[in-house]
């Protein structure tokens, strides 16, 4: 049987205008190795701004095993990038 795979394991709600906050980061997940914390607030997926929460789980999971997905996340008014790999 094939190991399951670590679940992206983050809460994201709509920041209007902005993009996504980020709630809660499941331990163990995807998104606590990348770094994500709760009050992130990701402004852009990829090219795309202001990306909604579901537009961000869609796209990660329309990733193949080991591909790399980008977001540009705000924390505390400093800009980063966050990488997610599946």
């Amino acid at each position: 049987t094939p190991t399951a795979e670590r679940p992206l394991g983050v809460t994201l709600r709509v920041v209007s205008e902005r993009g996504s906050e980020v709630v809660r980061v499941q331990p163990g997940s995807i998104a606590e190795s990348a770094g994500l914390q709760a009050g992130d607030v990701v402004v852009a997926l990829g090219r795309t701004p202001a990306p909604a929460p579901d537009a961000i789980t869609t796209a990660f999971a329309a990733l193949t095993q080991g591909s790399v997905m980008f977001l540009s996340v705000e924390r505390g008014g400093q800009p980063r990038l966050v990488a997610l790999q599946r």
